[in-house]
């Protein structure tokens, strides 16, 4: 963390002559698509891999099954993402699919809240319809935000940026997240099961959970998983209401134009 505050830095007083001109970072547009990716895909990011802890921890299957349980949300991201390029081809526009994208994440976000142990199949594959269709609508059409409104030599250096955010949010929210779910889990363990070792049973991790637990003490130690896990969630209820503030900062410019701003540069190009 401390590496990025410098690197930060050391563009500020570079300024123009920086790895990253903060003249770039500045743009609204880009400042906004920043933002939004970094919390969006923190977002999703948790999700991607606390949601297999919660099939692993709640309904025993394995890793490899939990990875099945999860194709709702890992197919529709895709279907939903080549959904919203369409849509930007044919309208133009990307904002809308960003602030759609991330009501929806806000929308899937909450109802994952709400999961119990005795959650029904119906509920838990319903509920990573919303989650995908935040995470395909939304996340890809910031790094097109930046595409339209920098310049064209600009815009490497925008995608790099966005590229960077995602992924040091990513790392980060994920961290913030186990911290979540540890101190979660050890709080309802020793609530629940006093007389159980709650720092081993964190030890074994969801994958050995019923091996290294009784019977006796199954139902309540499922009970304090799904509480921290749902806790964890809540993580990324604020961290998708974040972005979907961010999407609202988005300028309303149209890919079309910029297509044909180029078109036009082209053609007088090419007729001297």
């Amino acid at each position: 963390m401390l590496a990025v505050v410098g690197f930060i830095c050391i563009q500020i007083w570079k300024q123009d002559k920086g790895t990253i001109p903060p003249r770039i970072v500045r743009q609204r547009s880009v400042a906004f698509s920043t933002c939004y990716v970094f919390l969006a895909g923190g977002a999703v990011n948790i999700y991607e891999y606390y949601l297999p802890v919660w099939f692993q921890a709640i309904q025993g299957v394995s890793a490899l099954e939990s990875g099945i349980h999860i194709l709702v949300l890992t197919l529709g991201t895709v279907l939903f993402s080549f959904a919203a390029g369409f849509g930007v081809s044919r309208t133009g526009y990307y904002t809308p699919f960003m602030i759609i994208g991330a009501a929806c994440l806000v929308a899937g976000s909450a109802l994952t809240t709400t999961f119990r142990t005795t959650s029904p199949t119906g509920q838990w594959i319903g509920y990573q319809i919303p989650l995908a269709a935040g995470a395909g609508l939304g996340i890809q059409q910031a790094h097109t935000a930046a595409q339209t409104v920098l310049a064209a030599e600009d815009v490497p250096t925008g995608a790099v940026v966005l590229i960077f955010a995602q992924i040091i949010g990513g790392t980060i929210w994920l961290s913030v997240a186990q911290n979540v779910l540890t101190s979660q889990l050890l709080q309802g363990l020793v609530g629940l099961v006093p007389d159980l070792d709650a720092s081993a049973i964190l030890a074994m991790g969801a994958t050995g959970l019923r091996a290294a637990v009784g019977k006796e003490y199954l139902a309540a130690v499922e009970k304090a998983y799904n509480m921290a896990l749902t806790k964890v969630f809540f993580c990324s209820v604020a961290l998708a209401a974040g972005a979907f503030v961010a999407s609202l900062g988005m300028e309303w410019r149209s890919i079309k134009k910029r297509v044909g701003l180029e078109r036009a540069v082209t053609e007088v190009a090419d007729a001297r």
